[in-house]
């Protein structure tokens, strides 16, 4: 299964699109990309980008007066590369890219876009990447999964959980000592077996694990992290208490939205509602604020779900049908 994830919004699927705050990317199958007279040397699958990005994080190697995109561009990531996961942070971009000749070859992330806080892991003084390059991460991990927040990256390897970028709000999970990962560190303890998957918010993470519990660390003045009576940041890695059987997650801007093994239960959403994002408000239709802790949003049996930066949807049937 191919996915496409960004900061604020996530879609997984097959092959498709999602978008960032004014920028989308998508995976496409060479068939559909010969249709755009623009293709990538034959590969079996090309990155298509669109849309504004003040640190060119489209990927397209192109100047700050071409943007933005108004039609999709596709995105020269080499000679038969075969992308597996796309994530969008604010102006920056990140790509999970396996050889398509060779199926033995490890995968490897590639970064592009803005890097004034180090969010693409690079050693270099580079202050921005306008094409995809390869970052490598420590020990030679290979990536599994990634996503992006608004100026930190965090990455899923099979050497462990890995960070750079800002973390002046705990986003990192790398303690409250640093203010930046100047290039990729390691930040989570615990076996990396256990580890389904990495969300990330604007200034806030989420890994899920094969437990179904789920660890947050970032900022939490809006409640985004579902920490009960927590009013400092989370610098590490914590367990959302009360959480069991869960299987998707998703991160808005400042908002979390998770489902349940238990389907008929719902979905759950807490964090900043000013905009109505996590769906809770009063009988007169006003929304909560902030929703500080986990909470049940009744609307039927729950088949899928994604988070906006300001908004969410759900696909739900009927309440009690099968």
């Amino acid at each position: 299964m191919m996915a496409l994830r960004m900061a604020g919004q996530h879609v997984v699927g097959r092959r498709g699109c999602a978008c960032a705050f004014a920028h989308g990317c998508s995976i496409a199958s060479g068939t559909h990309a010969r249709s755009f007279s623009r293709s990538t040397s034959g590969s079996s699958a090309s990155l298509v980008s669109w849309g504004a990005s003040d640190g060119l994080g489209l990927g397209v190697g192109r100047s700050a007066a071409d943007y933005p995109l108004y039609l999709p561009y596709f995105v020269d990531v080499g000679a038969n590369k075969l992308p597996t996961k796309v994530a969008v942070g604010t102006n920056h971009a990140a790509a999970i890219i396996q050889d398509a000749i060779d199926a033995t070859s490890s995968p490897q992330l590639f970064m592009t876009g803005l890097n004034t806080q180090r969010q693409l892991g690079s050693t270099t003084n580079d202050q921005m990447l306008t094409t995809f390059k390869a970052s490598a991460l420590p020990d030679d991990a290979v990536p599994r999964d990634v996503d992006c927040g608004r100026c930190h990256s965090v990455v899923v390897s099979d050497a462990g959980v890995f960070a750079t970028g800002l973390n002046s709000l705990g986003q990192c999970g790398a303690g409250a000592s640093l203010r930046t990962l100047p290039t990729w560190q390691r930040v989570y303890d615990g076996d990396v077996d256990d580890v389904v998957s990495v969300t990330c918010g604007l200034d806030h993470t989420l890994l899920l694990l094969k437990d179904g519990t789920v660890l947050v660390s970032g900022w939490t003045a809006d409640g985004q992290t579902g920490l009960p009576g927590m009013t400092a940041n989370a610098h590490t890695f914590t367990r959302i208490p009360g959480l069991e059987g869960v299987i998707s997650v998703s991160a808005g801007a400042d908002t979390t939205l998770f489902l349940t093994q238990a389907l008929d239960d719902g979905a759950y959403t807490w964090g900043t509602g000013a905009l109505g994002s996590h769906g809770h408000a009063d009988n007169n239709h006003h929304p909560h604020a902030i929703v500080s802790t986990p909470t049940r949003l009744v609307c039927g049996r729950v088949l899928g779900a994604a988070c906006g930066s300001e908004a969410s949807i759900l696909i739900v049937t009927p309440e009690g049908s099968q």
